[in-house]
């Protein structure tokens, strides 16, 4: 009977992450999100300041800059025949930037959107997408993976000396933490079409998927697999650093938009969520995570 009893109730968690999500990783639609915002608004969804809130709430918007990060694009289906939105989304996107004032933030939250919506595509409404964590979200993910994983200070202090990569330990936290973030299993890899909203553009050195299946038909380690996944797939940056007293985790895309800038993906391409305090459009930023300390030079 007992046994019967653990089979009913594995069944019961299974089901509960289907319908919860993945860990802790939340899908929110635009259609989802915009209801949201209508009752924190008090209005009917057409407002002056609904889009903004959407991108807000849907970590799609760059606050010091007031504009929308690459995920907004998620929102909306291009026509696969048509070969020249992104050249038209840009114009539209370059217009607005040139003629709303950045204090001006709802205003032009609405005309950039209003630029996706003529130019980009079909807006989809109901088709849920991956919210990207803040830092504060990513860096507790991070925090509680090493506490699950019972590592100590000198845990990770060898990680910062040595490289997370080069520490067993490093790679079971990776694996723990692109778990919790919804980002990985076992069974499938890395998903790399929501790793990219989360963590940014990837410069693969080869097929990701063919690169993938090889990775786990050849390593029977679990966290070994990950990170070799990570590295020689997706070509990850990972590692650990001190934060003040605490540390704190690097994990984005390499392949940044410094050489090659396109204007509506140039905002946002590395975990955790960050604040962009400088940004030189002709390809030099920095980037400063706003409550990890954590800080990037290009």
């Amino acid at each position: 009977m007992s046994g019967s009893i653990s089979l009913i109730v594995l069944a019961v968690v299974a089901l509960a992450g289907q319908v919860l999500g993945r860990h802790d990783a939340t899908f929110k639609s635009f259609g989802s999100t915009s209801g949201e915002c209508s009752r924190y608004l008090n209005n009917d969804g057409n407002g002056e300041c609904n889009i903004h809130c959407v991108g807000v709430i849907g970590h799609a918007w760059n606050e010091t800059l007031a504009k929308f990060t690459q995920n907004y694009a998620g929102y909306f289906v291009p026509d696969p025949q048509d070969d020249c939105y992104q050249n038209r989304t840009e114009r539209c996107l370059l217009q607005v930037d040139n003629a709303i004032p950045v204090y001006d933030k709802c205003t032009r939250a609405s005309k950039l959107g209003q630029c996706y919506a003529d130019q980009y595509g079909q807006l989809n409404a109901i088709q849920p997408q991956y919210v990207p964590m803040t830092d504060l979200q990513y860096t507790r993910v991070f925090l509680q993976c090493a506490a699950i994983l019972g590592l100590s200070n000198n845990d990770l202090n060898a990680m910062v000396q040595q490289g997370a990569y080069n520490t067993p330990a490093g790679a079971c936290l990776l694996r723990c933490t692109l778990i919790r973030m919804g980002l990985y299993t076992d069974d499938a890899g890395i998903d790399v079409a929501l790793a990219t909203r989360q963590c940014g553009l990837y410069n693969a050195t080869s097929d990701i998927a063919q690169c993938q299946a090889k990775v786990q038909a050849e390593e029977c380690d679990k966290c070994k697999r990950t990170t070799r996944i990570a590295k020689e797939c997706l070509n990850m940056h990972y590692n650990v650093r001190n934060v003040g007293d605490s540390y704190g985790l690097e994990l984005y895309g390499v392949d940044t938009c410094y050489s090659s800038c396109s204007f509506f993906y140039c905002y946002y391409y590395a975990c955790p969520y960050l604040s962009y305090y400088n940004t030189n459009y002709a390809g030099s930023s920095s980037y400063s995570g706003s409550s990890n300390s954590l800080t990037f030079a290009g």
